[in-house]
């Protein structure tokens, strides 16, 4: 199967870290305060600027 190159970082991220949501919950642990969420969102947000991917 071909794949845009554009695509093998993101994908490797995935395969090696697991989906978003995982990547998240690592982030900040499964009982996140205010303070974690706060800068889970500014990380998230700063990925999307740079258009990186969150955990990779």
């Amino acid at each position: 199967m071909w794949l845009a190159p554009e695509l093998h970082r993101p994908l490797a991220v995935i395969l090696d870290r697991g989906p978003l949501a995982r990547r998240m919950l690592a982030a900040v642990g499964e009982r996140p305060d205010r303070a974690a969420l706060a800068g889970l969102s500014a990380q998230l947000a700063d990925c999307l600027v740079a258009g990186a991917v969150f955990g990779g």
